[in-house]
This record gives C-alpha cells, structure tokens and sequence, in this order.
C-alpha cells in the first residue's frame, strides 16, 4: 500500500517499501519493552521458578516523602 501511495505521488515505489520496512522496524522496536514486561511477568507466575516469588508476609514500605523534607 505504501508502494502504491508513494509512486501515485510521484515519489517512486522503492522509497515508499524502504519507508514502510524502516517504520515496522521502529514500531516492533518500540514494543520491545513491553514485551519483555510479559516475558518477566510470564516467568514470575511459573510454577518451576520458585526462587523469583517473594514470601508472603514481606512488604516493601517505601514513604512518599521523607520525615524531614520541607513540603514543595
């Protein structure tokens, strides 16, 4: 479709593949984040790895700002 758009504009059909190749290439690159979020949510929530859980009475309490800190 690229191909077609770019040479009815008189651009030429090469430079419209080039652009829609470089523009998958960002958006699977954008992606990547996100899927390595899921890969490490997928392996916490596997029962073969049990040395990722967390024990159950174990809280990480972090306060939102310091008991000295002047307020903004």
């Amino acid at each position: 479709m690229t191909a077609w758009a770019f040479a009815a504009a008189g651009l030429g059909a090469p430079l419209g593949v080039a652009t829609a190749v470089v523009y998958g290439v960002m958006v699977f690159a954008a992606s990547l984040p996100g899927a390595a979020v899921l890969v490490v949510d997928w392996v916490r929530r596997t029962p073969s790895a049990p040395w990722l859980e967390q024990p159950a009475g174990r809280v990480l309490r972090v306060p939102a700002r310091p008991e000295a800190a002047p307020d903004a």
